[in-house]
């Protein structure tokens, strides 16, 4: 199915009711991904084979589009497919963790220690063994 473009007059009617702030993307469902975000963007030097740049021109010819615009896209489609292969991974492991009974780690009590220091004169009257190769009196 292809697109109506508008003729001279409809854009030119297009335009001046936007002019006129007759017209608002708040209310729109896609907003975010029909209004550009000039302001939000950032310019990004990228060194591409010349070939490959071609590619992507005919491609964007081919489409009707700007090869930057074209770009764009795949590289938001790629996120979009990134974001969502990672969201599906998050949520194999959630399931593979429900699986398993929980388990609780168990912290001993924390014990404050100090040198240990005996005091023999308390114990005095406790016989001392003799020495070795000495007899006992």
């Amino acid at each position: 199915m292809t697109e109506r473009r508008i003729n001279e007059e409809e854009l030119a009617e297009e335009a001046r009711r936007w002019d006129e702030r007759r017209v608002s993307p708040v209310d729109w469902e896609d907003a975010p991904n029909a209004v550009p975000r000039a302001k939000e963007s950032v310019a990004v030097s990228i060194r591409l084979p010349r070939q490959m740049v071609e590619i992507l021109r005919e491609f964007a010819r081919r489409t009707g589009i700007g090869y930057q615009v074209l770009m764009k896209r795949w590289l938001d489609e790629r996120i979009r497919q990134e974001r969502e292969r990672f969201r599906e991974e998050q949520e194999r492991i959630r399931r593979e963790l429900a699986q398993y009974p929980p388990t609780f780690r168990l912290f001993s009590p924390t014990f404050v220690s100090q040198a240990a220091a005996f005091d023999a004169s308390g114990v005095s009257d406790l016989p001392v063994p003799a020495a070795e190769g000495t007899a006992a009196s």
